[in-house]
């Protein structure tokens, strides 16, 4: 009886140090470029072969084909928060549609090397990223269209009712327009309006204020400084809401192997 005693006090225990830990990371990412919706990837940046995020799930939004596509995935908080944007928009008229999310590192090599051979490395270099070096595979980007410029991925959508939107909106949702439009000369890459990236409200919000990209998110950390000491005495700063497992998705799904290539992009070389 007396050793029973002993193992549910012990279990007890380990279940409240566990909840103190939890809690304590939880705090530390929020103010700390640890925080995994920060990570950058871009053309000096990379993640390895194997890389792949344990959550990836399919949003519950609006697609351009049917399928259990591979490219359909996102991971779940970033899920989450595209549905709430995309349920947004739809509020005011503006029907937003998800082309491609999560991009396996093999299959992002196979979609480089295509571009090469058809329109040659230095107009590549400008379009596609090298695999381990693509924004999709970390599963928090998402290419988006609309009807309106029948669902290709074109810097024609930023004119549209649906890009403006995007825009100015997407920052309210965690996600900001990855590649902006005179920014070309830090990110390496075209303009994209198209494109956004999910990397939480607060950091979201300073680059749309201040008219950066991910690449200069230095300042934030520098002013973050001082919002970090009243976090550290218990002081709450932050208004992002992170979304129980629950929440963040309707439905858990397997990747299943890709069926179909890379799509709607007009290409003007």
């Amino acid at each position: 009886m007396r050793k029973k005693v002993l193992i549910i006090l012990m279990a007890m225990i380990i279940c409240l140090l566990n909840s103190f830990l939890t809690a304590a990371q939880v705090n530390t990412q929020v103010y700390s470029k640890n925080n995994p919706f920060y990570i950058l990837v871009n053309k000096q940046n990379g993640v390895g072969k194997a890389y792949k995020p344990s959550d990836l799930v399919i949003p519950n939004v609006k697609f351009m084909e049917v399928g259990l596509l591979e490219k359909k995935h996102m991971q779940s908080t970033a899920a989450y928060y595209l549905k709430i944007m995309f349920n947004q928009a739809s509020k005011q008229n503006i029907h937003l549609i998800a082309i491609s999310g999560y991009r396996s590192y093999s299959r992002q090599n196979t979609i480089y090397n295509n571009y090469i051979s058809k329109y040659g490395e230095a107009y590549t270099e400008k379009v596609s990223a090298k695999s381990g070096h693509s924004e999709h595979q970390t599963g928090l980007a998402m290419d988006i269209s609309a009807k309106s410029v029948r669902y290709h991925l074109t810097q024609d959508f930023a004119n549209t009712k649906e890009g403006k939107w995007l825009a100015e909106n997407a920052h309210h949702y965690g996600f900001i327009i990855r590649y902006p439009k005179g920014k070309e000369h830090i990110t390496g890459y075209m303009y994209e309006p198209w494109h956004v990236r999910y990397i939480g409200k607060e950091l979201a919000a300073y680059l749309y204020i201040n008219g950066l990209v991910l690449e200069e998110m230095d300042s934030f950390f520098e002013k973050q400084d001082d919002t970090k000491l009243l976090a550290d005495e218990g002081t709450s700063v932050s208004n992002e809401v992170i979304p129980s497992k629950s929440e963040k998705m309707d439905k858990q799904i397997g990747v299943p192997e890709i069926l179909q290539e890379e799509v709607f992009i007009n290409i003007q070389p």
